[in-house]
């Protein structure tokens, strides 16, 4: 006790005493005890003291299957386990081409497919067992039924699953088990081409006959075959055909349009005429040129048309003496004149280009206004990539504080794992 409680009052000053009595008779009542419970357990007849066979229990237990999905042995508060169990489960080739029997509480269920491989394997195997009884000279099986009986229900048997694998496409070994429809569809189509085909052999009708054939809307046709059998077919004028028929009678008439194209010639006369008014005019012409009268008054105008035109070439050739004109202005002008006699071709359809560019003038202020929207969204979008930018800056560094906060939470986390089992491994040997 220390001295600055030793003036305090109602403090006992007495050292402390723990007595106890002495009793020895313990541990020979504790063995006593433990020889009578064992005595005891030799005289029941109820306990089995036998050892248990490592094969045994082995070939017992071989098939079964550990699930440790949802259980966590590790005592870590982080998520990583300790591969302790792993599950191993017996996966069938689905792929192969081969019989199988898959084994006692699979998992996985089976599929059509696997169910007619296992039942064509069984029978397989029934028809080999009733072979060798009746090669060993068993003739009843069972008391029942004989050992031929036997060998054509299994023949039968085997017949028609060797059919069900053939509309199931096991033949193939295609596993398109799930459309049906579709199997039975391609399986009568087999059979509507077998049929045509032997139709073919067997027809007997000319070249003419098939051509007046096709050309019509609507056939029927009734077809004999080789074995008695007849089939009757329909062909129908489908849409396709109505088109390719409108098509070629569209090219016919553009052809027949280019020729007249070509004889006539496509300058028009006036602007909007119509091909009508063309021939009229030009009958109208023809017209003219046949009558000797009219071609008469004709070649009078034209030889006033001559002289004149004599006269102006004079004038100015006399005009061109007089002005003096150079070399090179006169190059220039035979030159200008050479591209008018280029552009006379194009004049007639000067009126038609004005009118195509008037329509096509909303189109080009649209166009105009769409330029602007264009380089409206082109600044907007450099707008957005820029704010993407100072994003993806942002994103990188709060990734980085990310992954440092985890670092140093997955250091704190060991550390108190560490203190843990530290505990714990203290609270073991404190308690032993």
């Amino acid at each position: 006790m220390s001295s600055k409680y030793s003036t305090l009052p109602d403090i006992d000053t007495q050292p402390d005493v723990y007595e106890t009595t002495e009793d020895t008779s313990d541990r020979s009542r504790a063995q006593g005890m433990d020889s009578k419970d064992y005595e005891s357990d030799e005289e029941r007849e109820g306990i089995d003291r036998s050892a248990v066979s490592v094969k045994d229990a082995a070939a017992r237990f071989k098939d079964c299957v550990v699930d440790n999905s949802s259980a966590d042995f590790s005592d870590r508060l982080n998520k990583r386990k300790k591969a302790m169990y792993r599950t191993f489960v017996r996966r069938p080739n689905l792929e192969s081409s081969e019989y199988e029997i898959l084994p006692k509480d699979m998992i996985l269920q089976e599929t059509p497919l696997q169910k007619l491989r296992r039942l064509m394997y069984e029978v397989k195997e029934l028809g080999q067992e009733a072979e060798l009884n009746g090669k060993e000279g068993a003739e009843l099986i069972g008391g029942e039924i004989s050992h031929k009986d036997l060998l054509s229900h299994v023949k039968s048997l085997e017949h028609d699953l060797s059919e069900i694998g053939q509309t199931m496409g096991e033949g193939t070994a295609s596993g398109a088990l799930s459309n049906e429809g579709l199997i039975k569809q391609t399986d009568a189509g087999k059979r509507l081409m077998q049929q045509l085909q032997a139709m073919k052999l067997s027809a007997t009708s000319s070249d003419a006959e098939a051509e007046n054939a096709s050309a019509t809307p609507k056939v029927s046709v009734d077809a004999a075959i080789s074995d008695g059998k007849t089939i009757t077919y329909e062909l129908f004028y489908s849409p396709e055909n109505a088109r390719l028929h409108t098509a070629t009678k569209t090219a016919e008439l553009a052809e027949r349009l280019a020729i007249l194209e070509k004889a006539v010639g496509t300058t028009p006369m006036q602007s909007g005429s119509s091909l009508v008014g063309t021939l009229e005019k030009l009958e109208q012409n023809m017209g003219v040129l046949v009558h000797p009268r009219q071609l008469e008054q004709l070649s009078r105008r034209l030889k006033v048309v001559m002289g004149e035109l004599e006269r102006v070439q004079e004038l100015q050739a006399k005009e061109s003496a007089a002005t003096g004109i150079s070399p090179e202005t006169e190059n220039k002008i035979n030159n200008l004149f050479e591209l008018v006699d280029k552009i006379d071709p194009l004049v007639s359809l000067a009126p038609a280009l004005v009118t195509r560019l008037k329509g096509l003038k909303g189109l080009h202020s649209e166009a105009a206004i769409f330029s602007d929207s264009i380089k409206m969204i082109s600044s907007e979008q450099s707008k957005i990539s820029e704010e993407l930018k100072g994003l993806s800056t942002v994103s990188t560094k709060l990734q980085e504080s990310l992954a440092e906060n985890d670092s140093a939470i997955q250091k704190n986390i060991e550390l108190i794992d560490g203190r843990i089992t530290q505990l714990i491994e203290r609270v073991q040997r404190l308690g032993a």
